[in-house]
């Protein structure tokens, strides 16, 4: 199990969340990380976490994003 940080946006229908790929190993980092993007994107209205059952493949430390899979992204190794 992993967590998910979803968003919403100015351009979302009520209701509708949009997720990416990254997965956490816990509640509080896909959190931290959610916040950490509403304080960069301007058309971001909300965030939540929520549970997914892919596997983790990123941690949120320190305002850092670290990327657990070897292959992803190939230009960040």
């Amino acid at each position: 199990m992993s967590w998910k940080a979803q968003v919403q946006t100015s351009s979302c229908r009520p209701n509708e969340w949009t997720a990416n790929t990254l997965c956490f190993e816990t509640e509080a980092e896909a959190m931290n990380y959610a916040a950490d993007l509403m304080d960069r994107w301007t058309s971001m209205t909300n965030y939540k976490a929520e549970k997914s059952d892919d596997p983790v493949n990123a941690q949120f430390v320190g305002y850092k994003l670290i990327w657990l899979c070897e292959a992803w992204p190939s230009h960040n190794v």
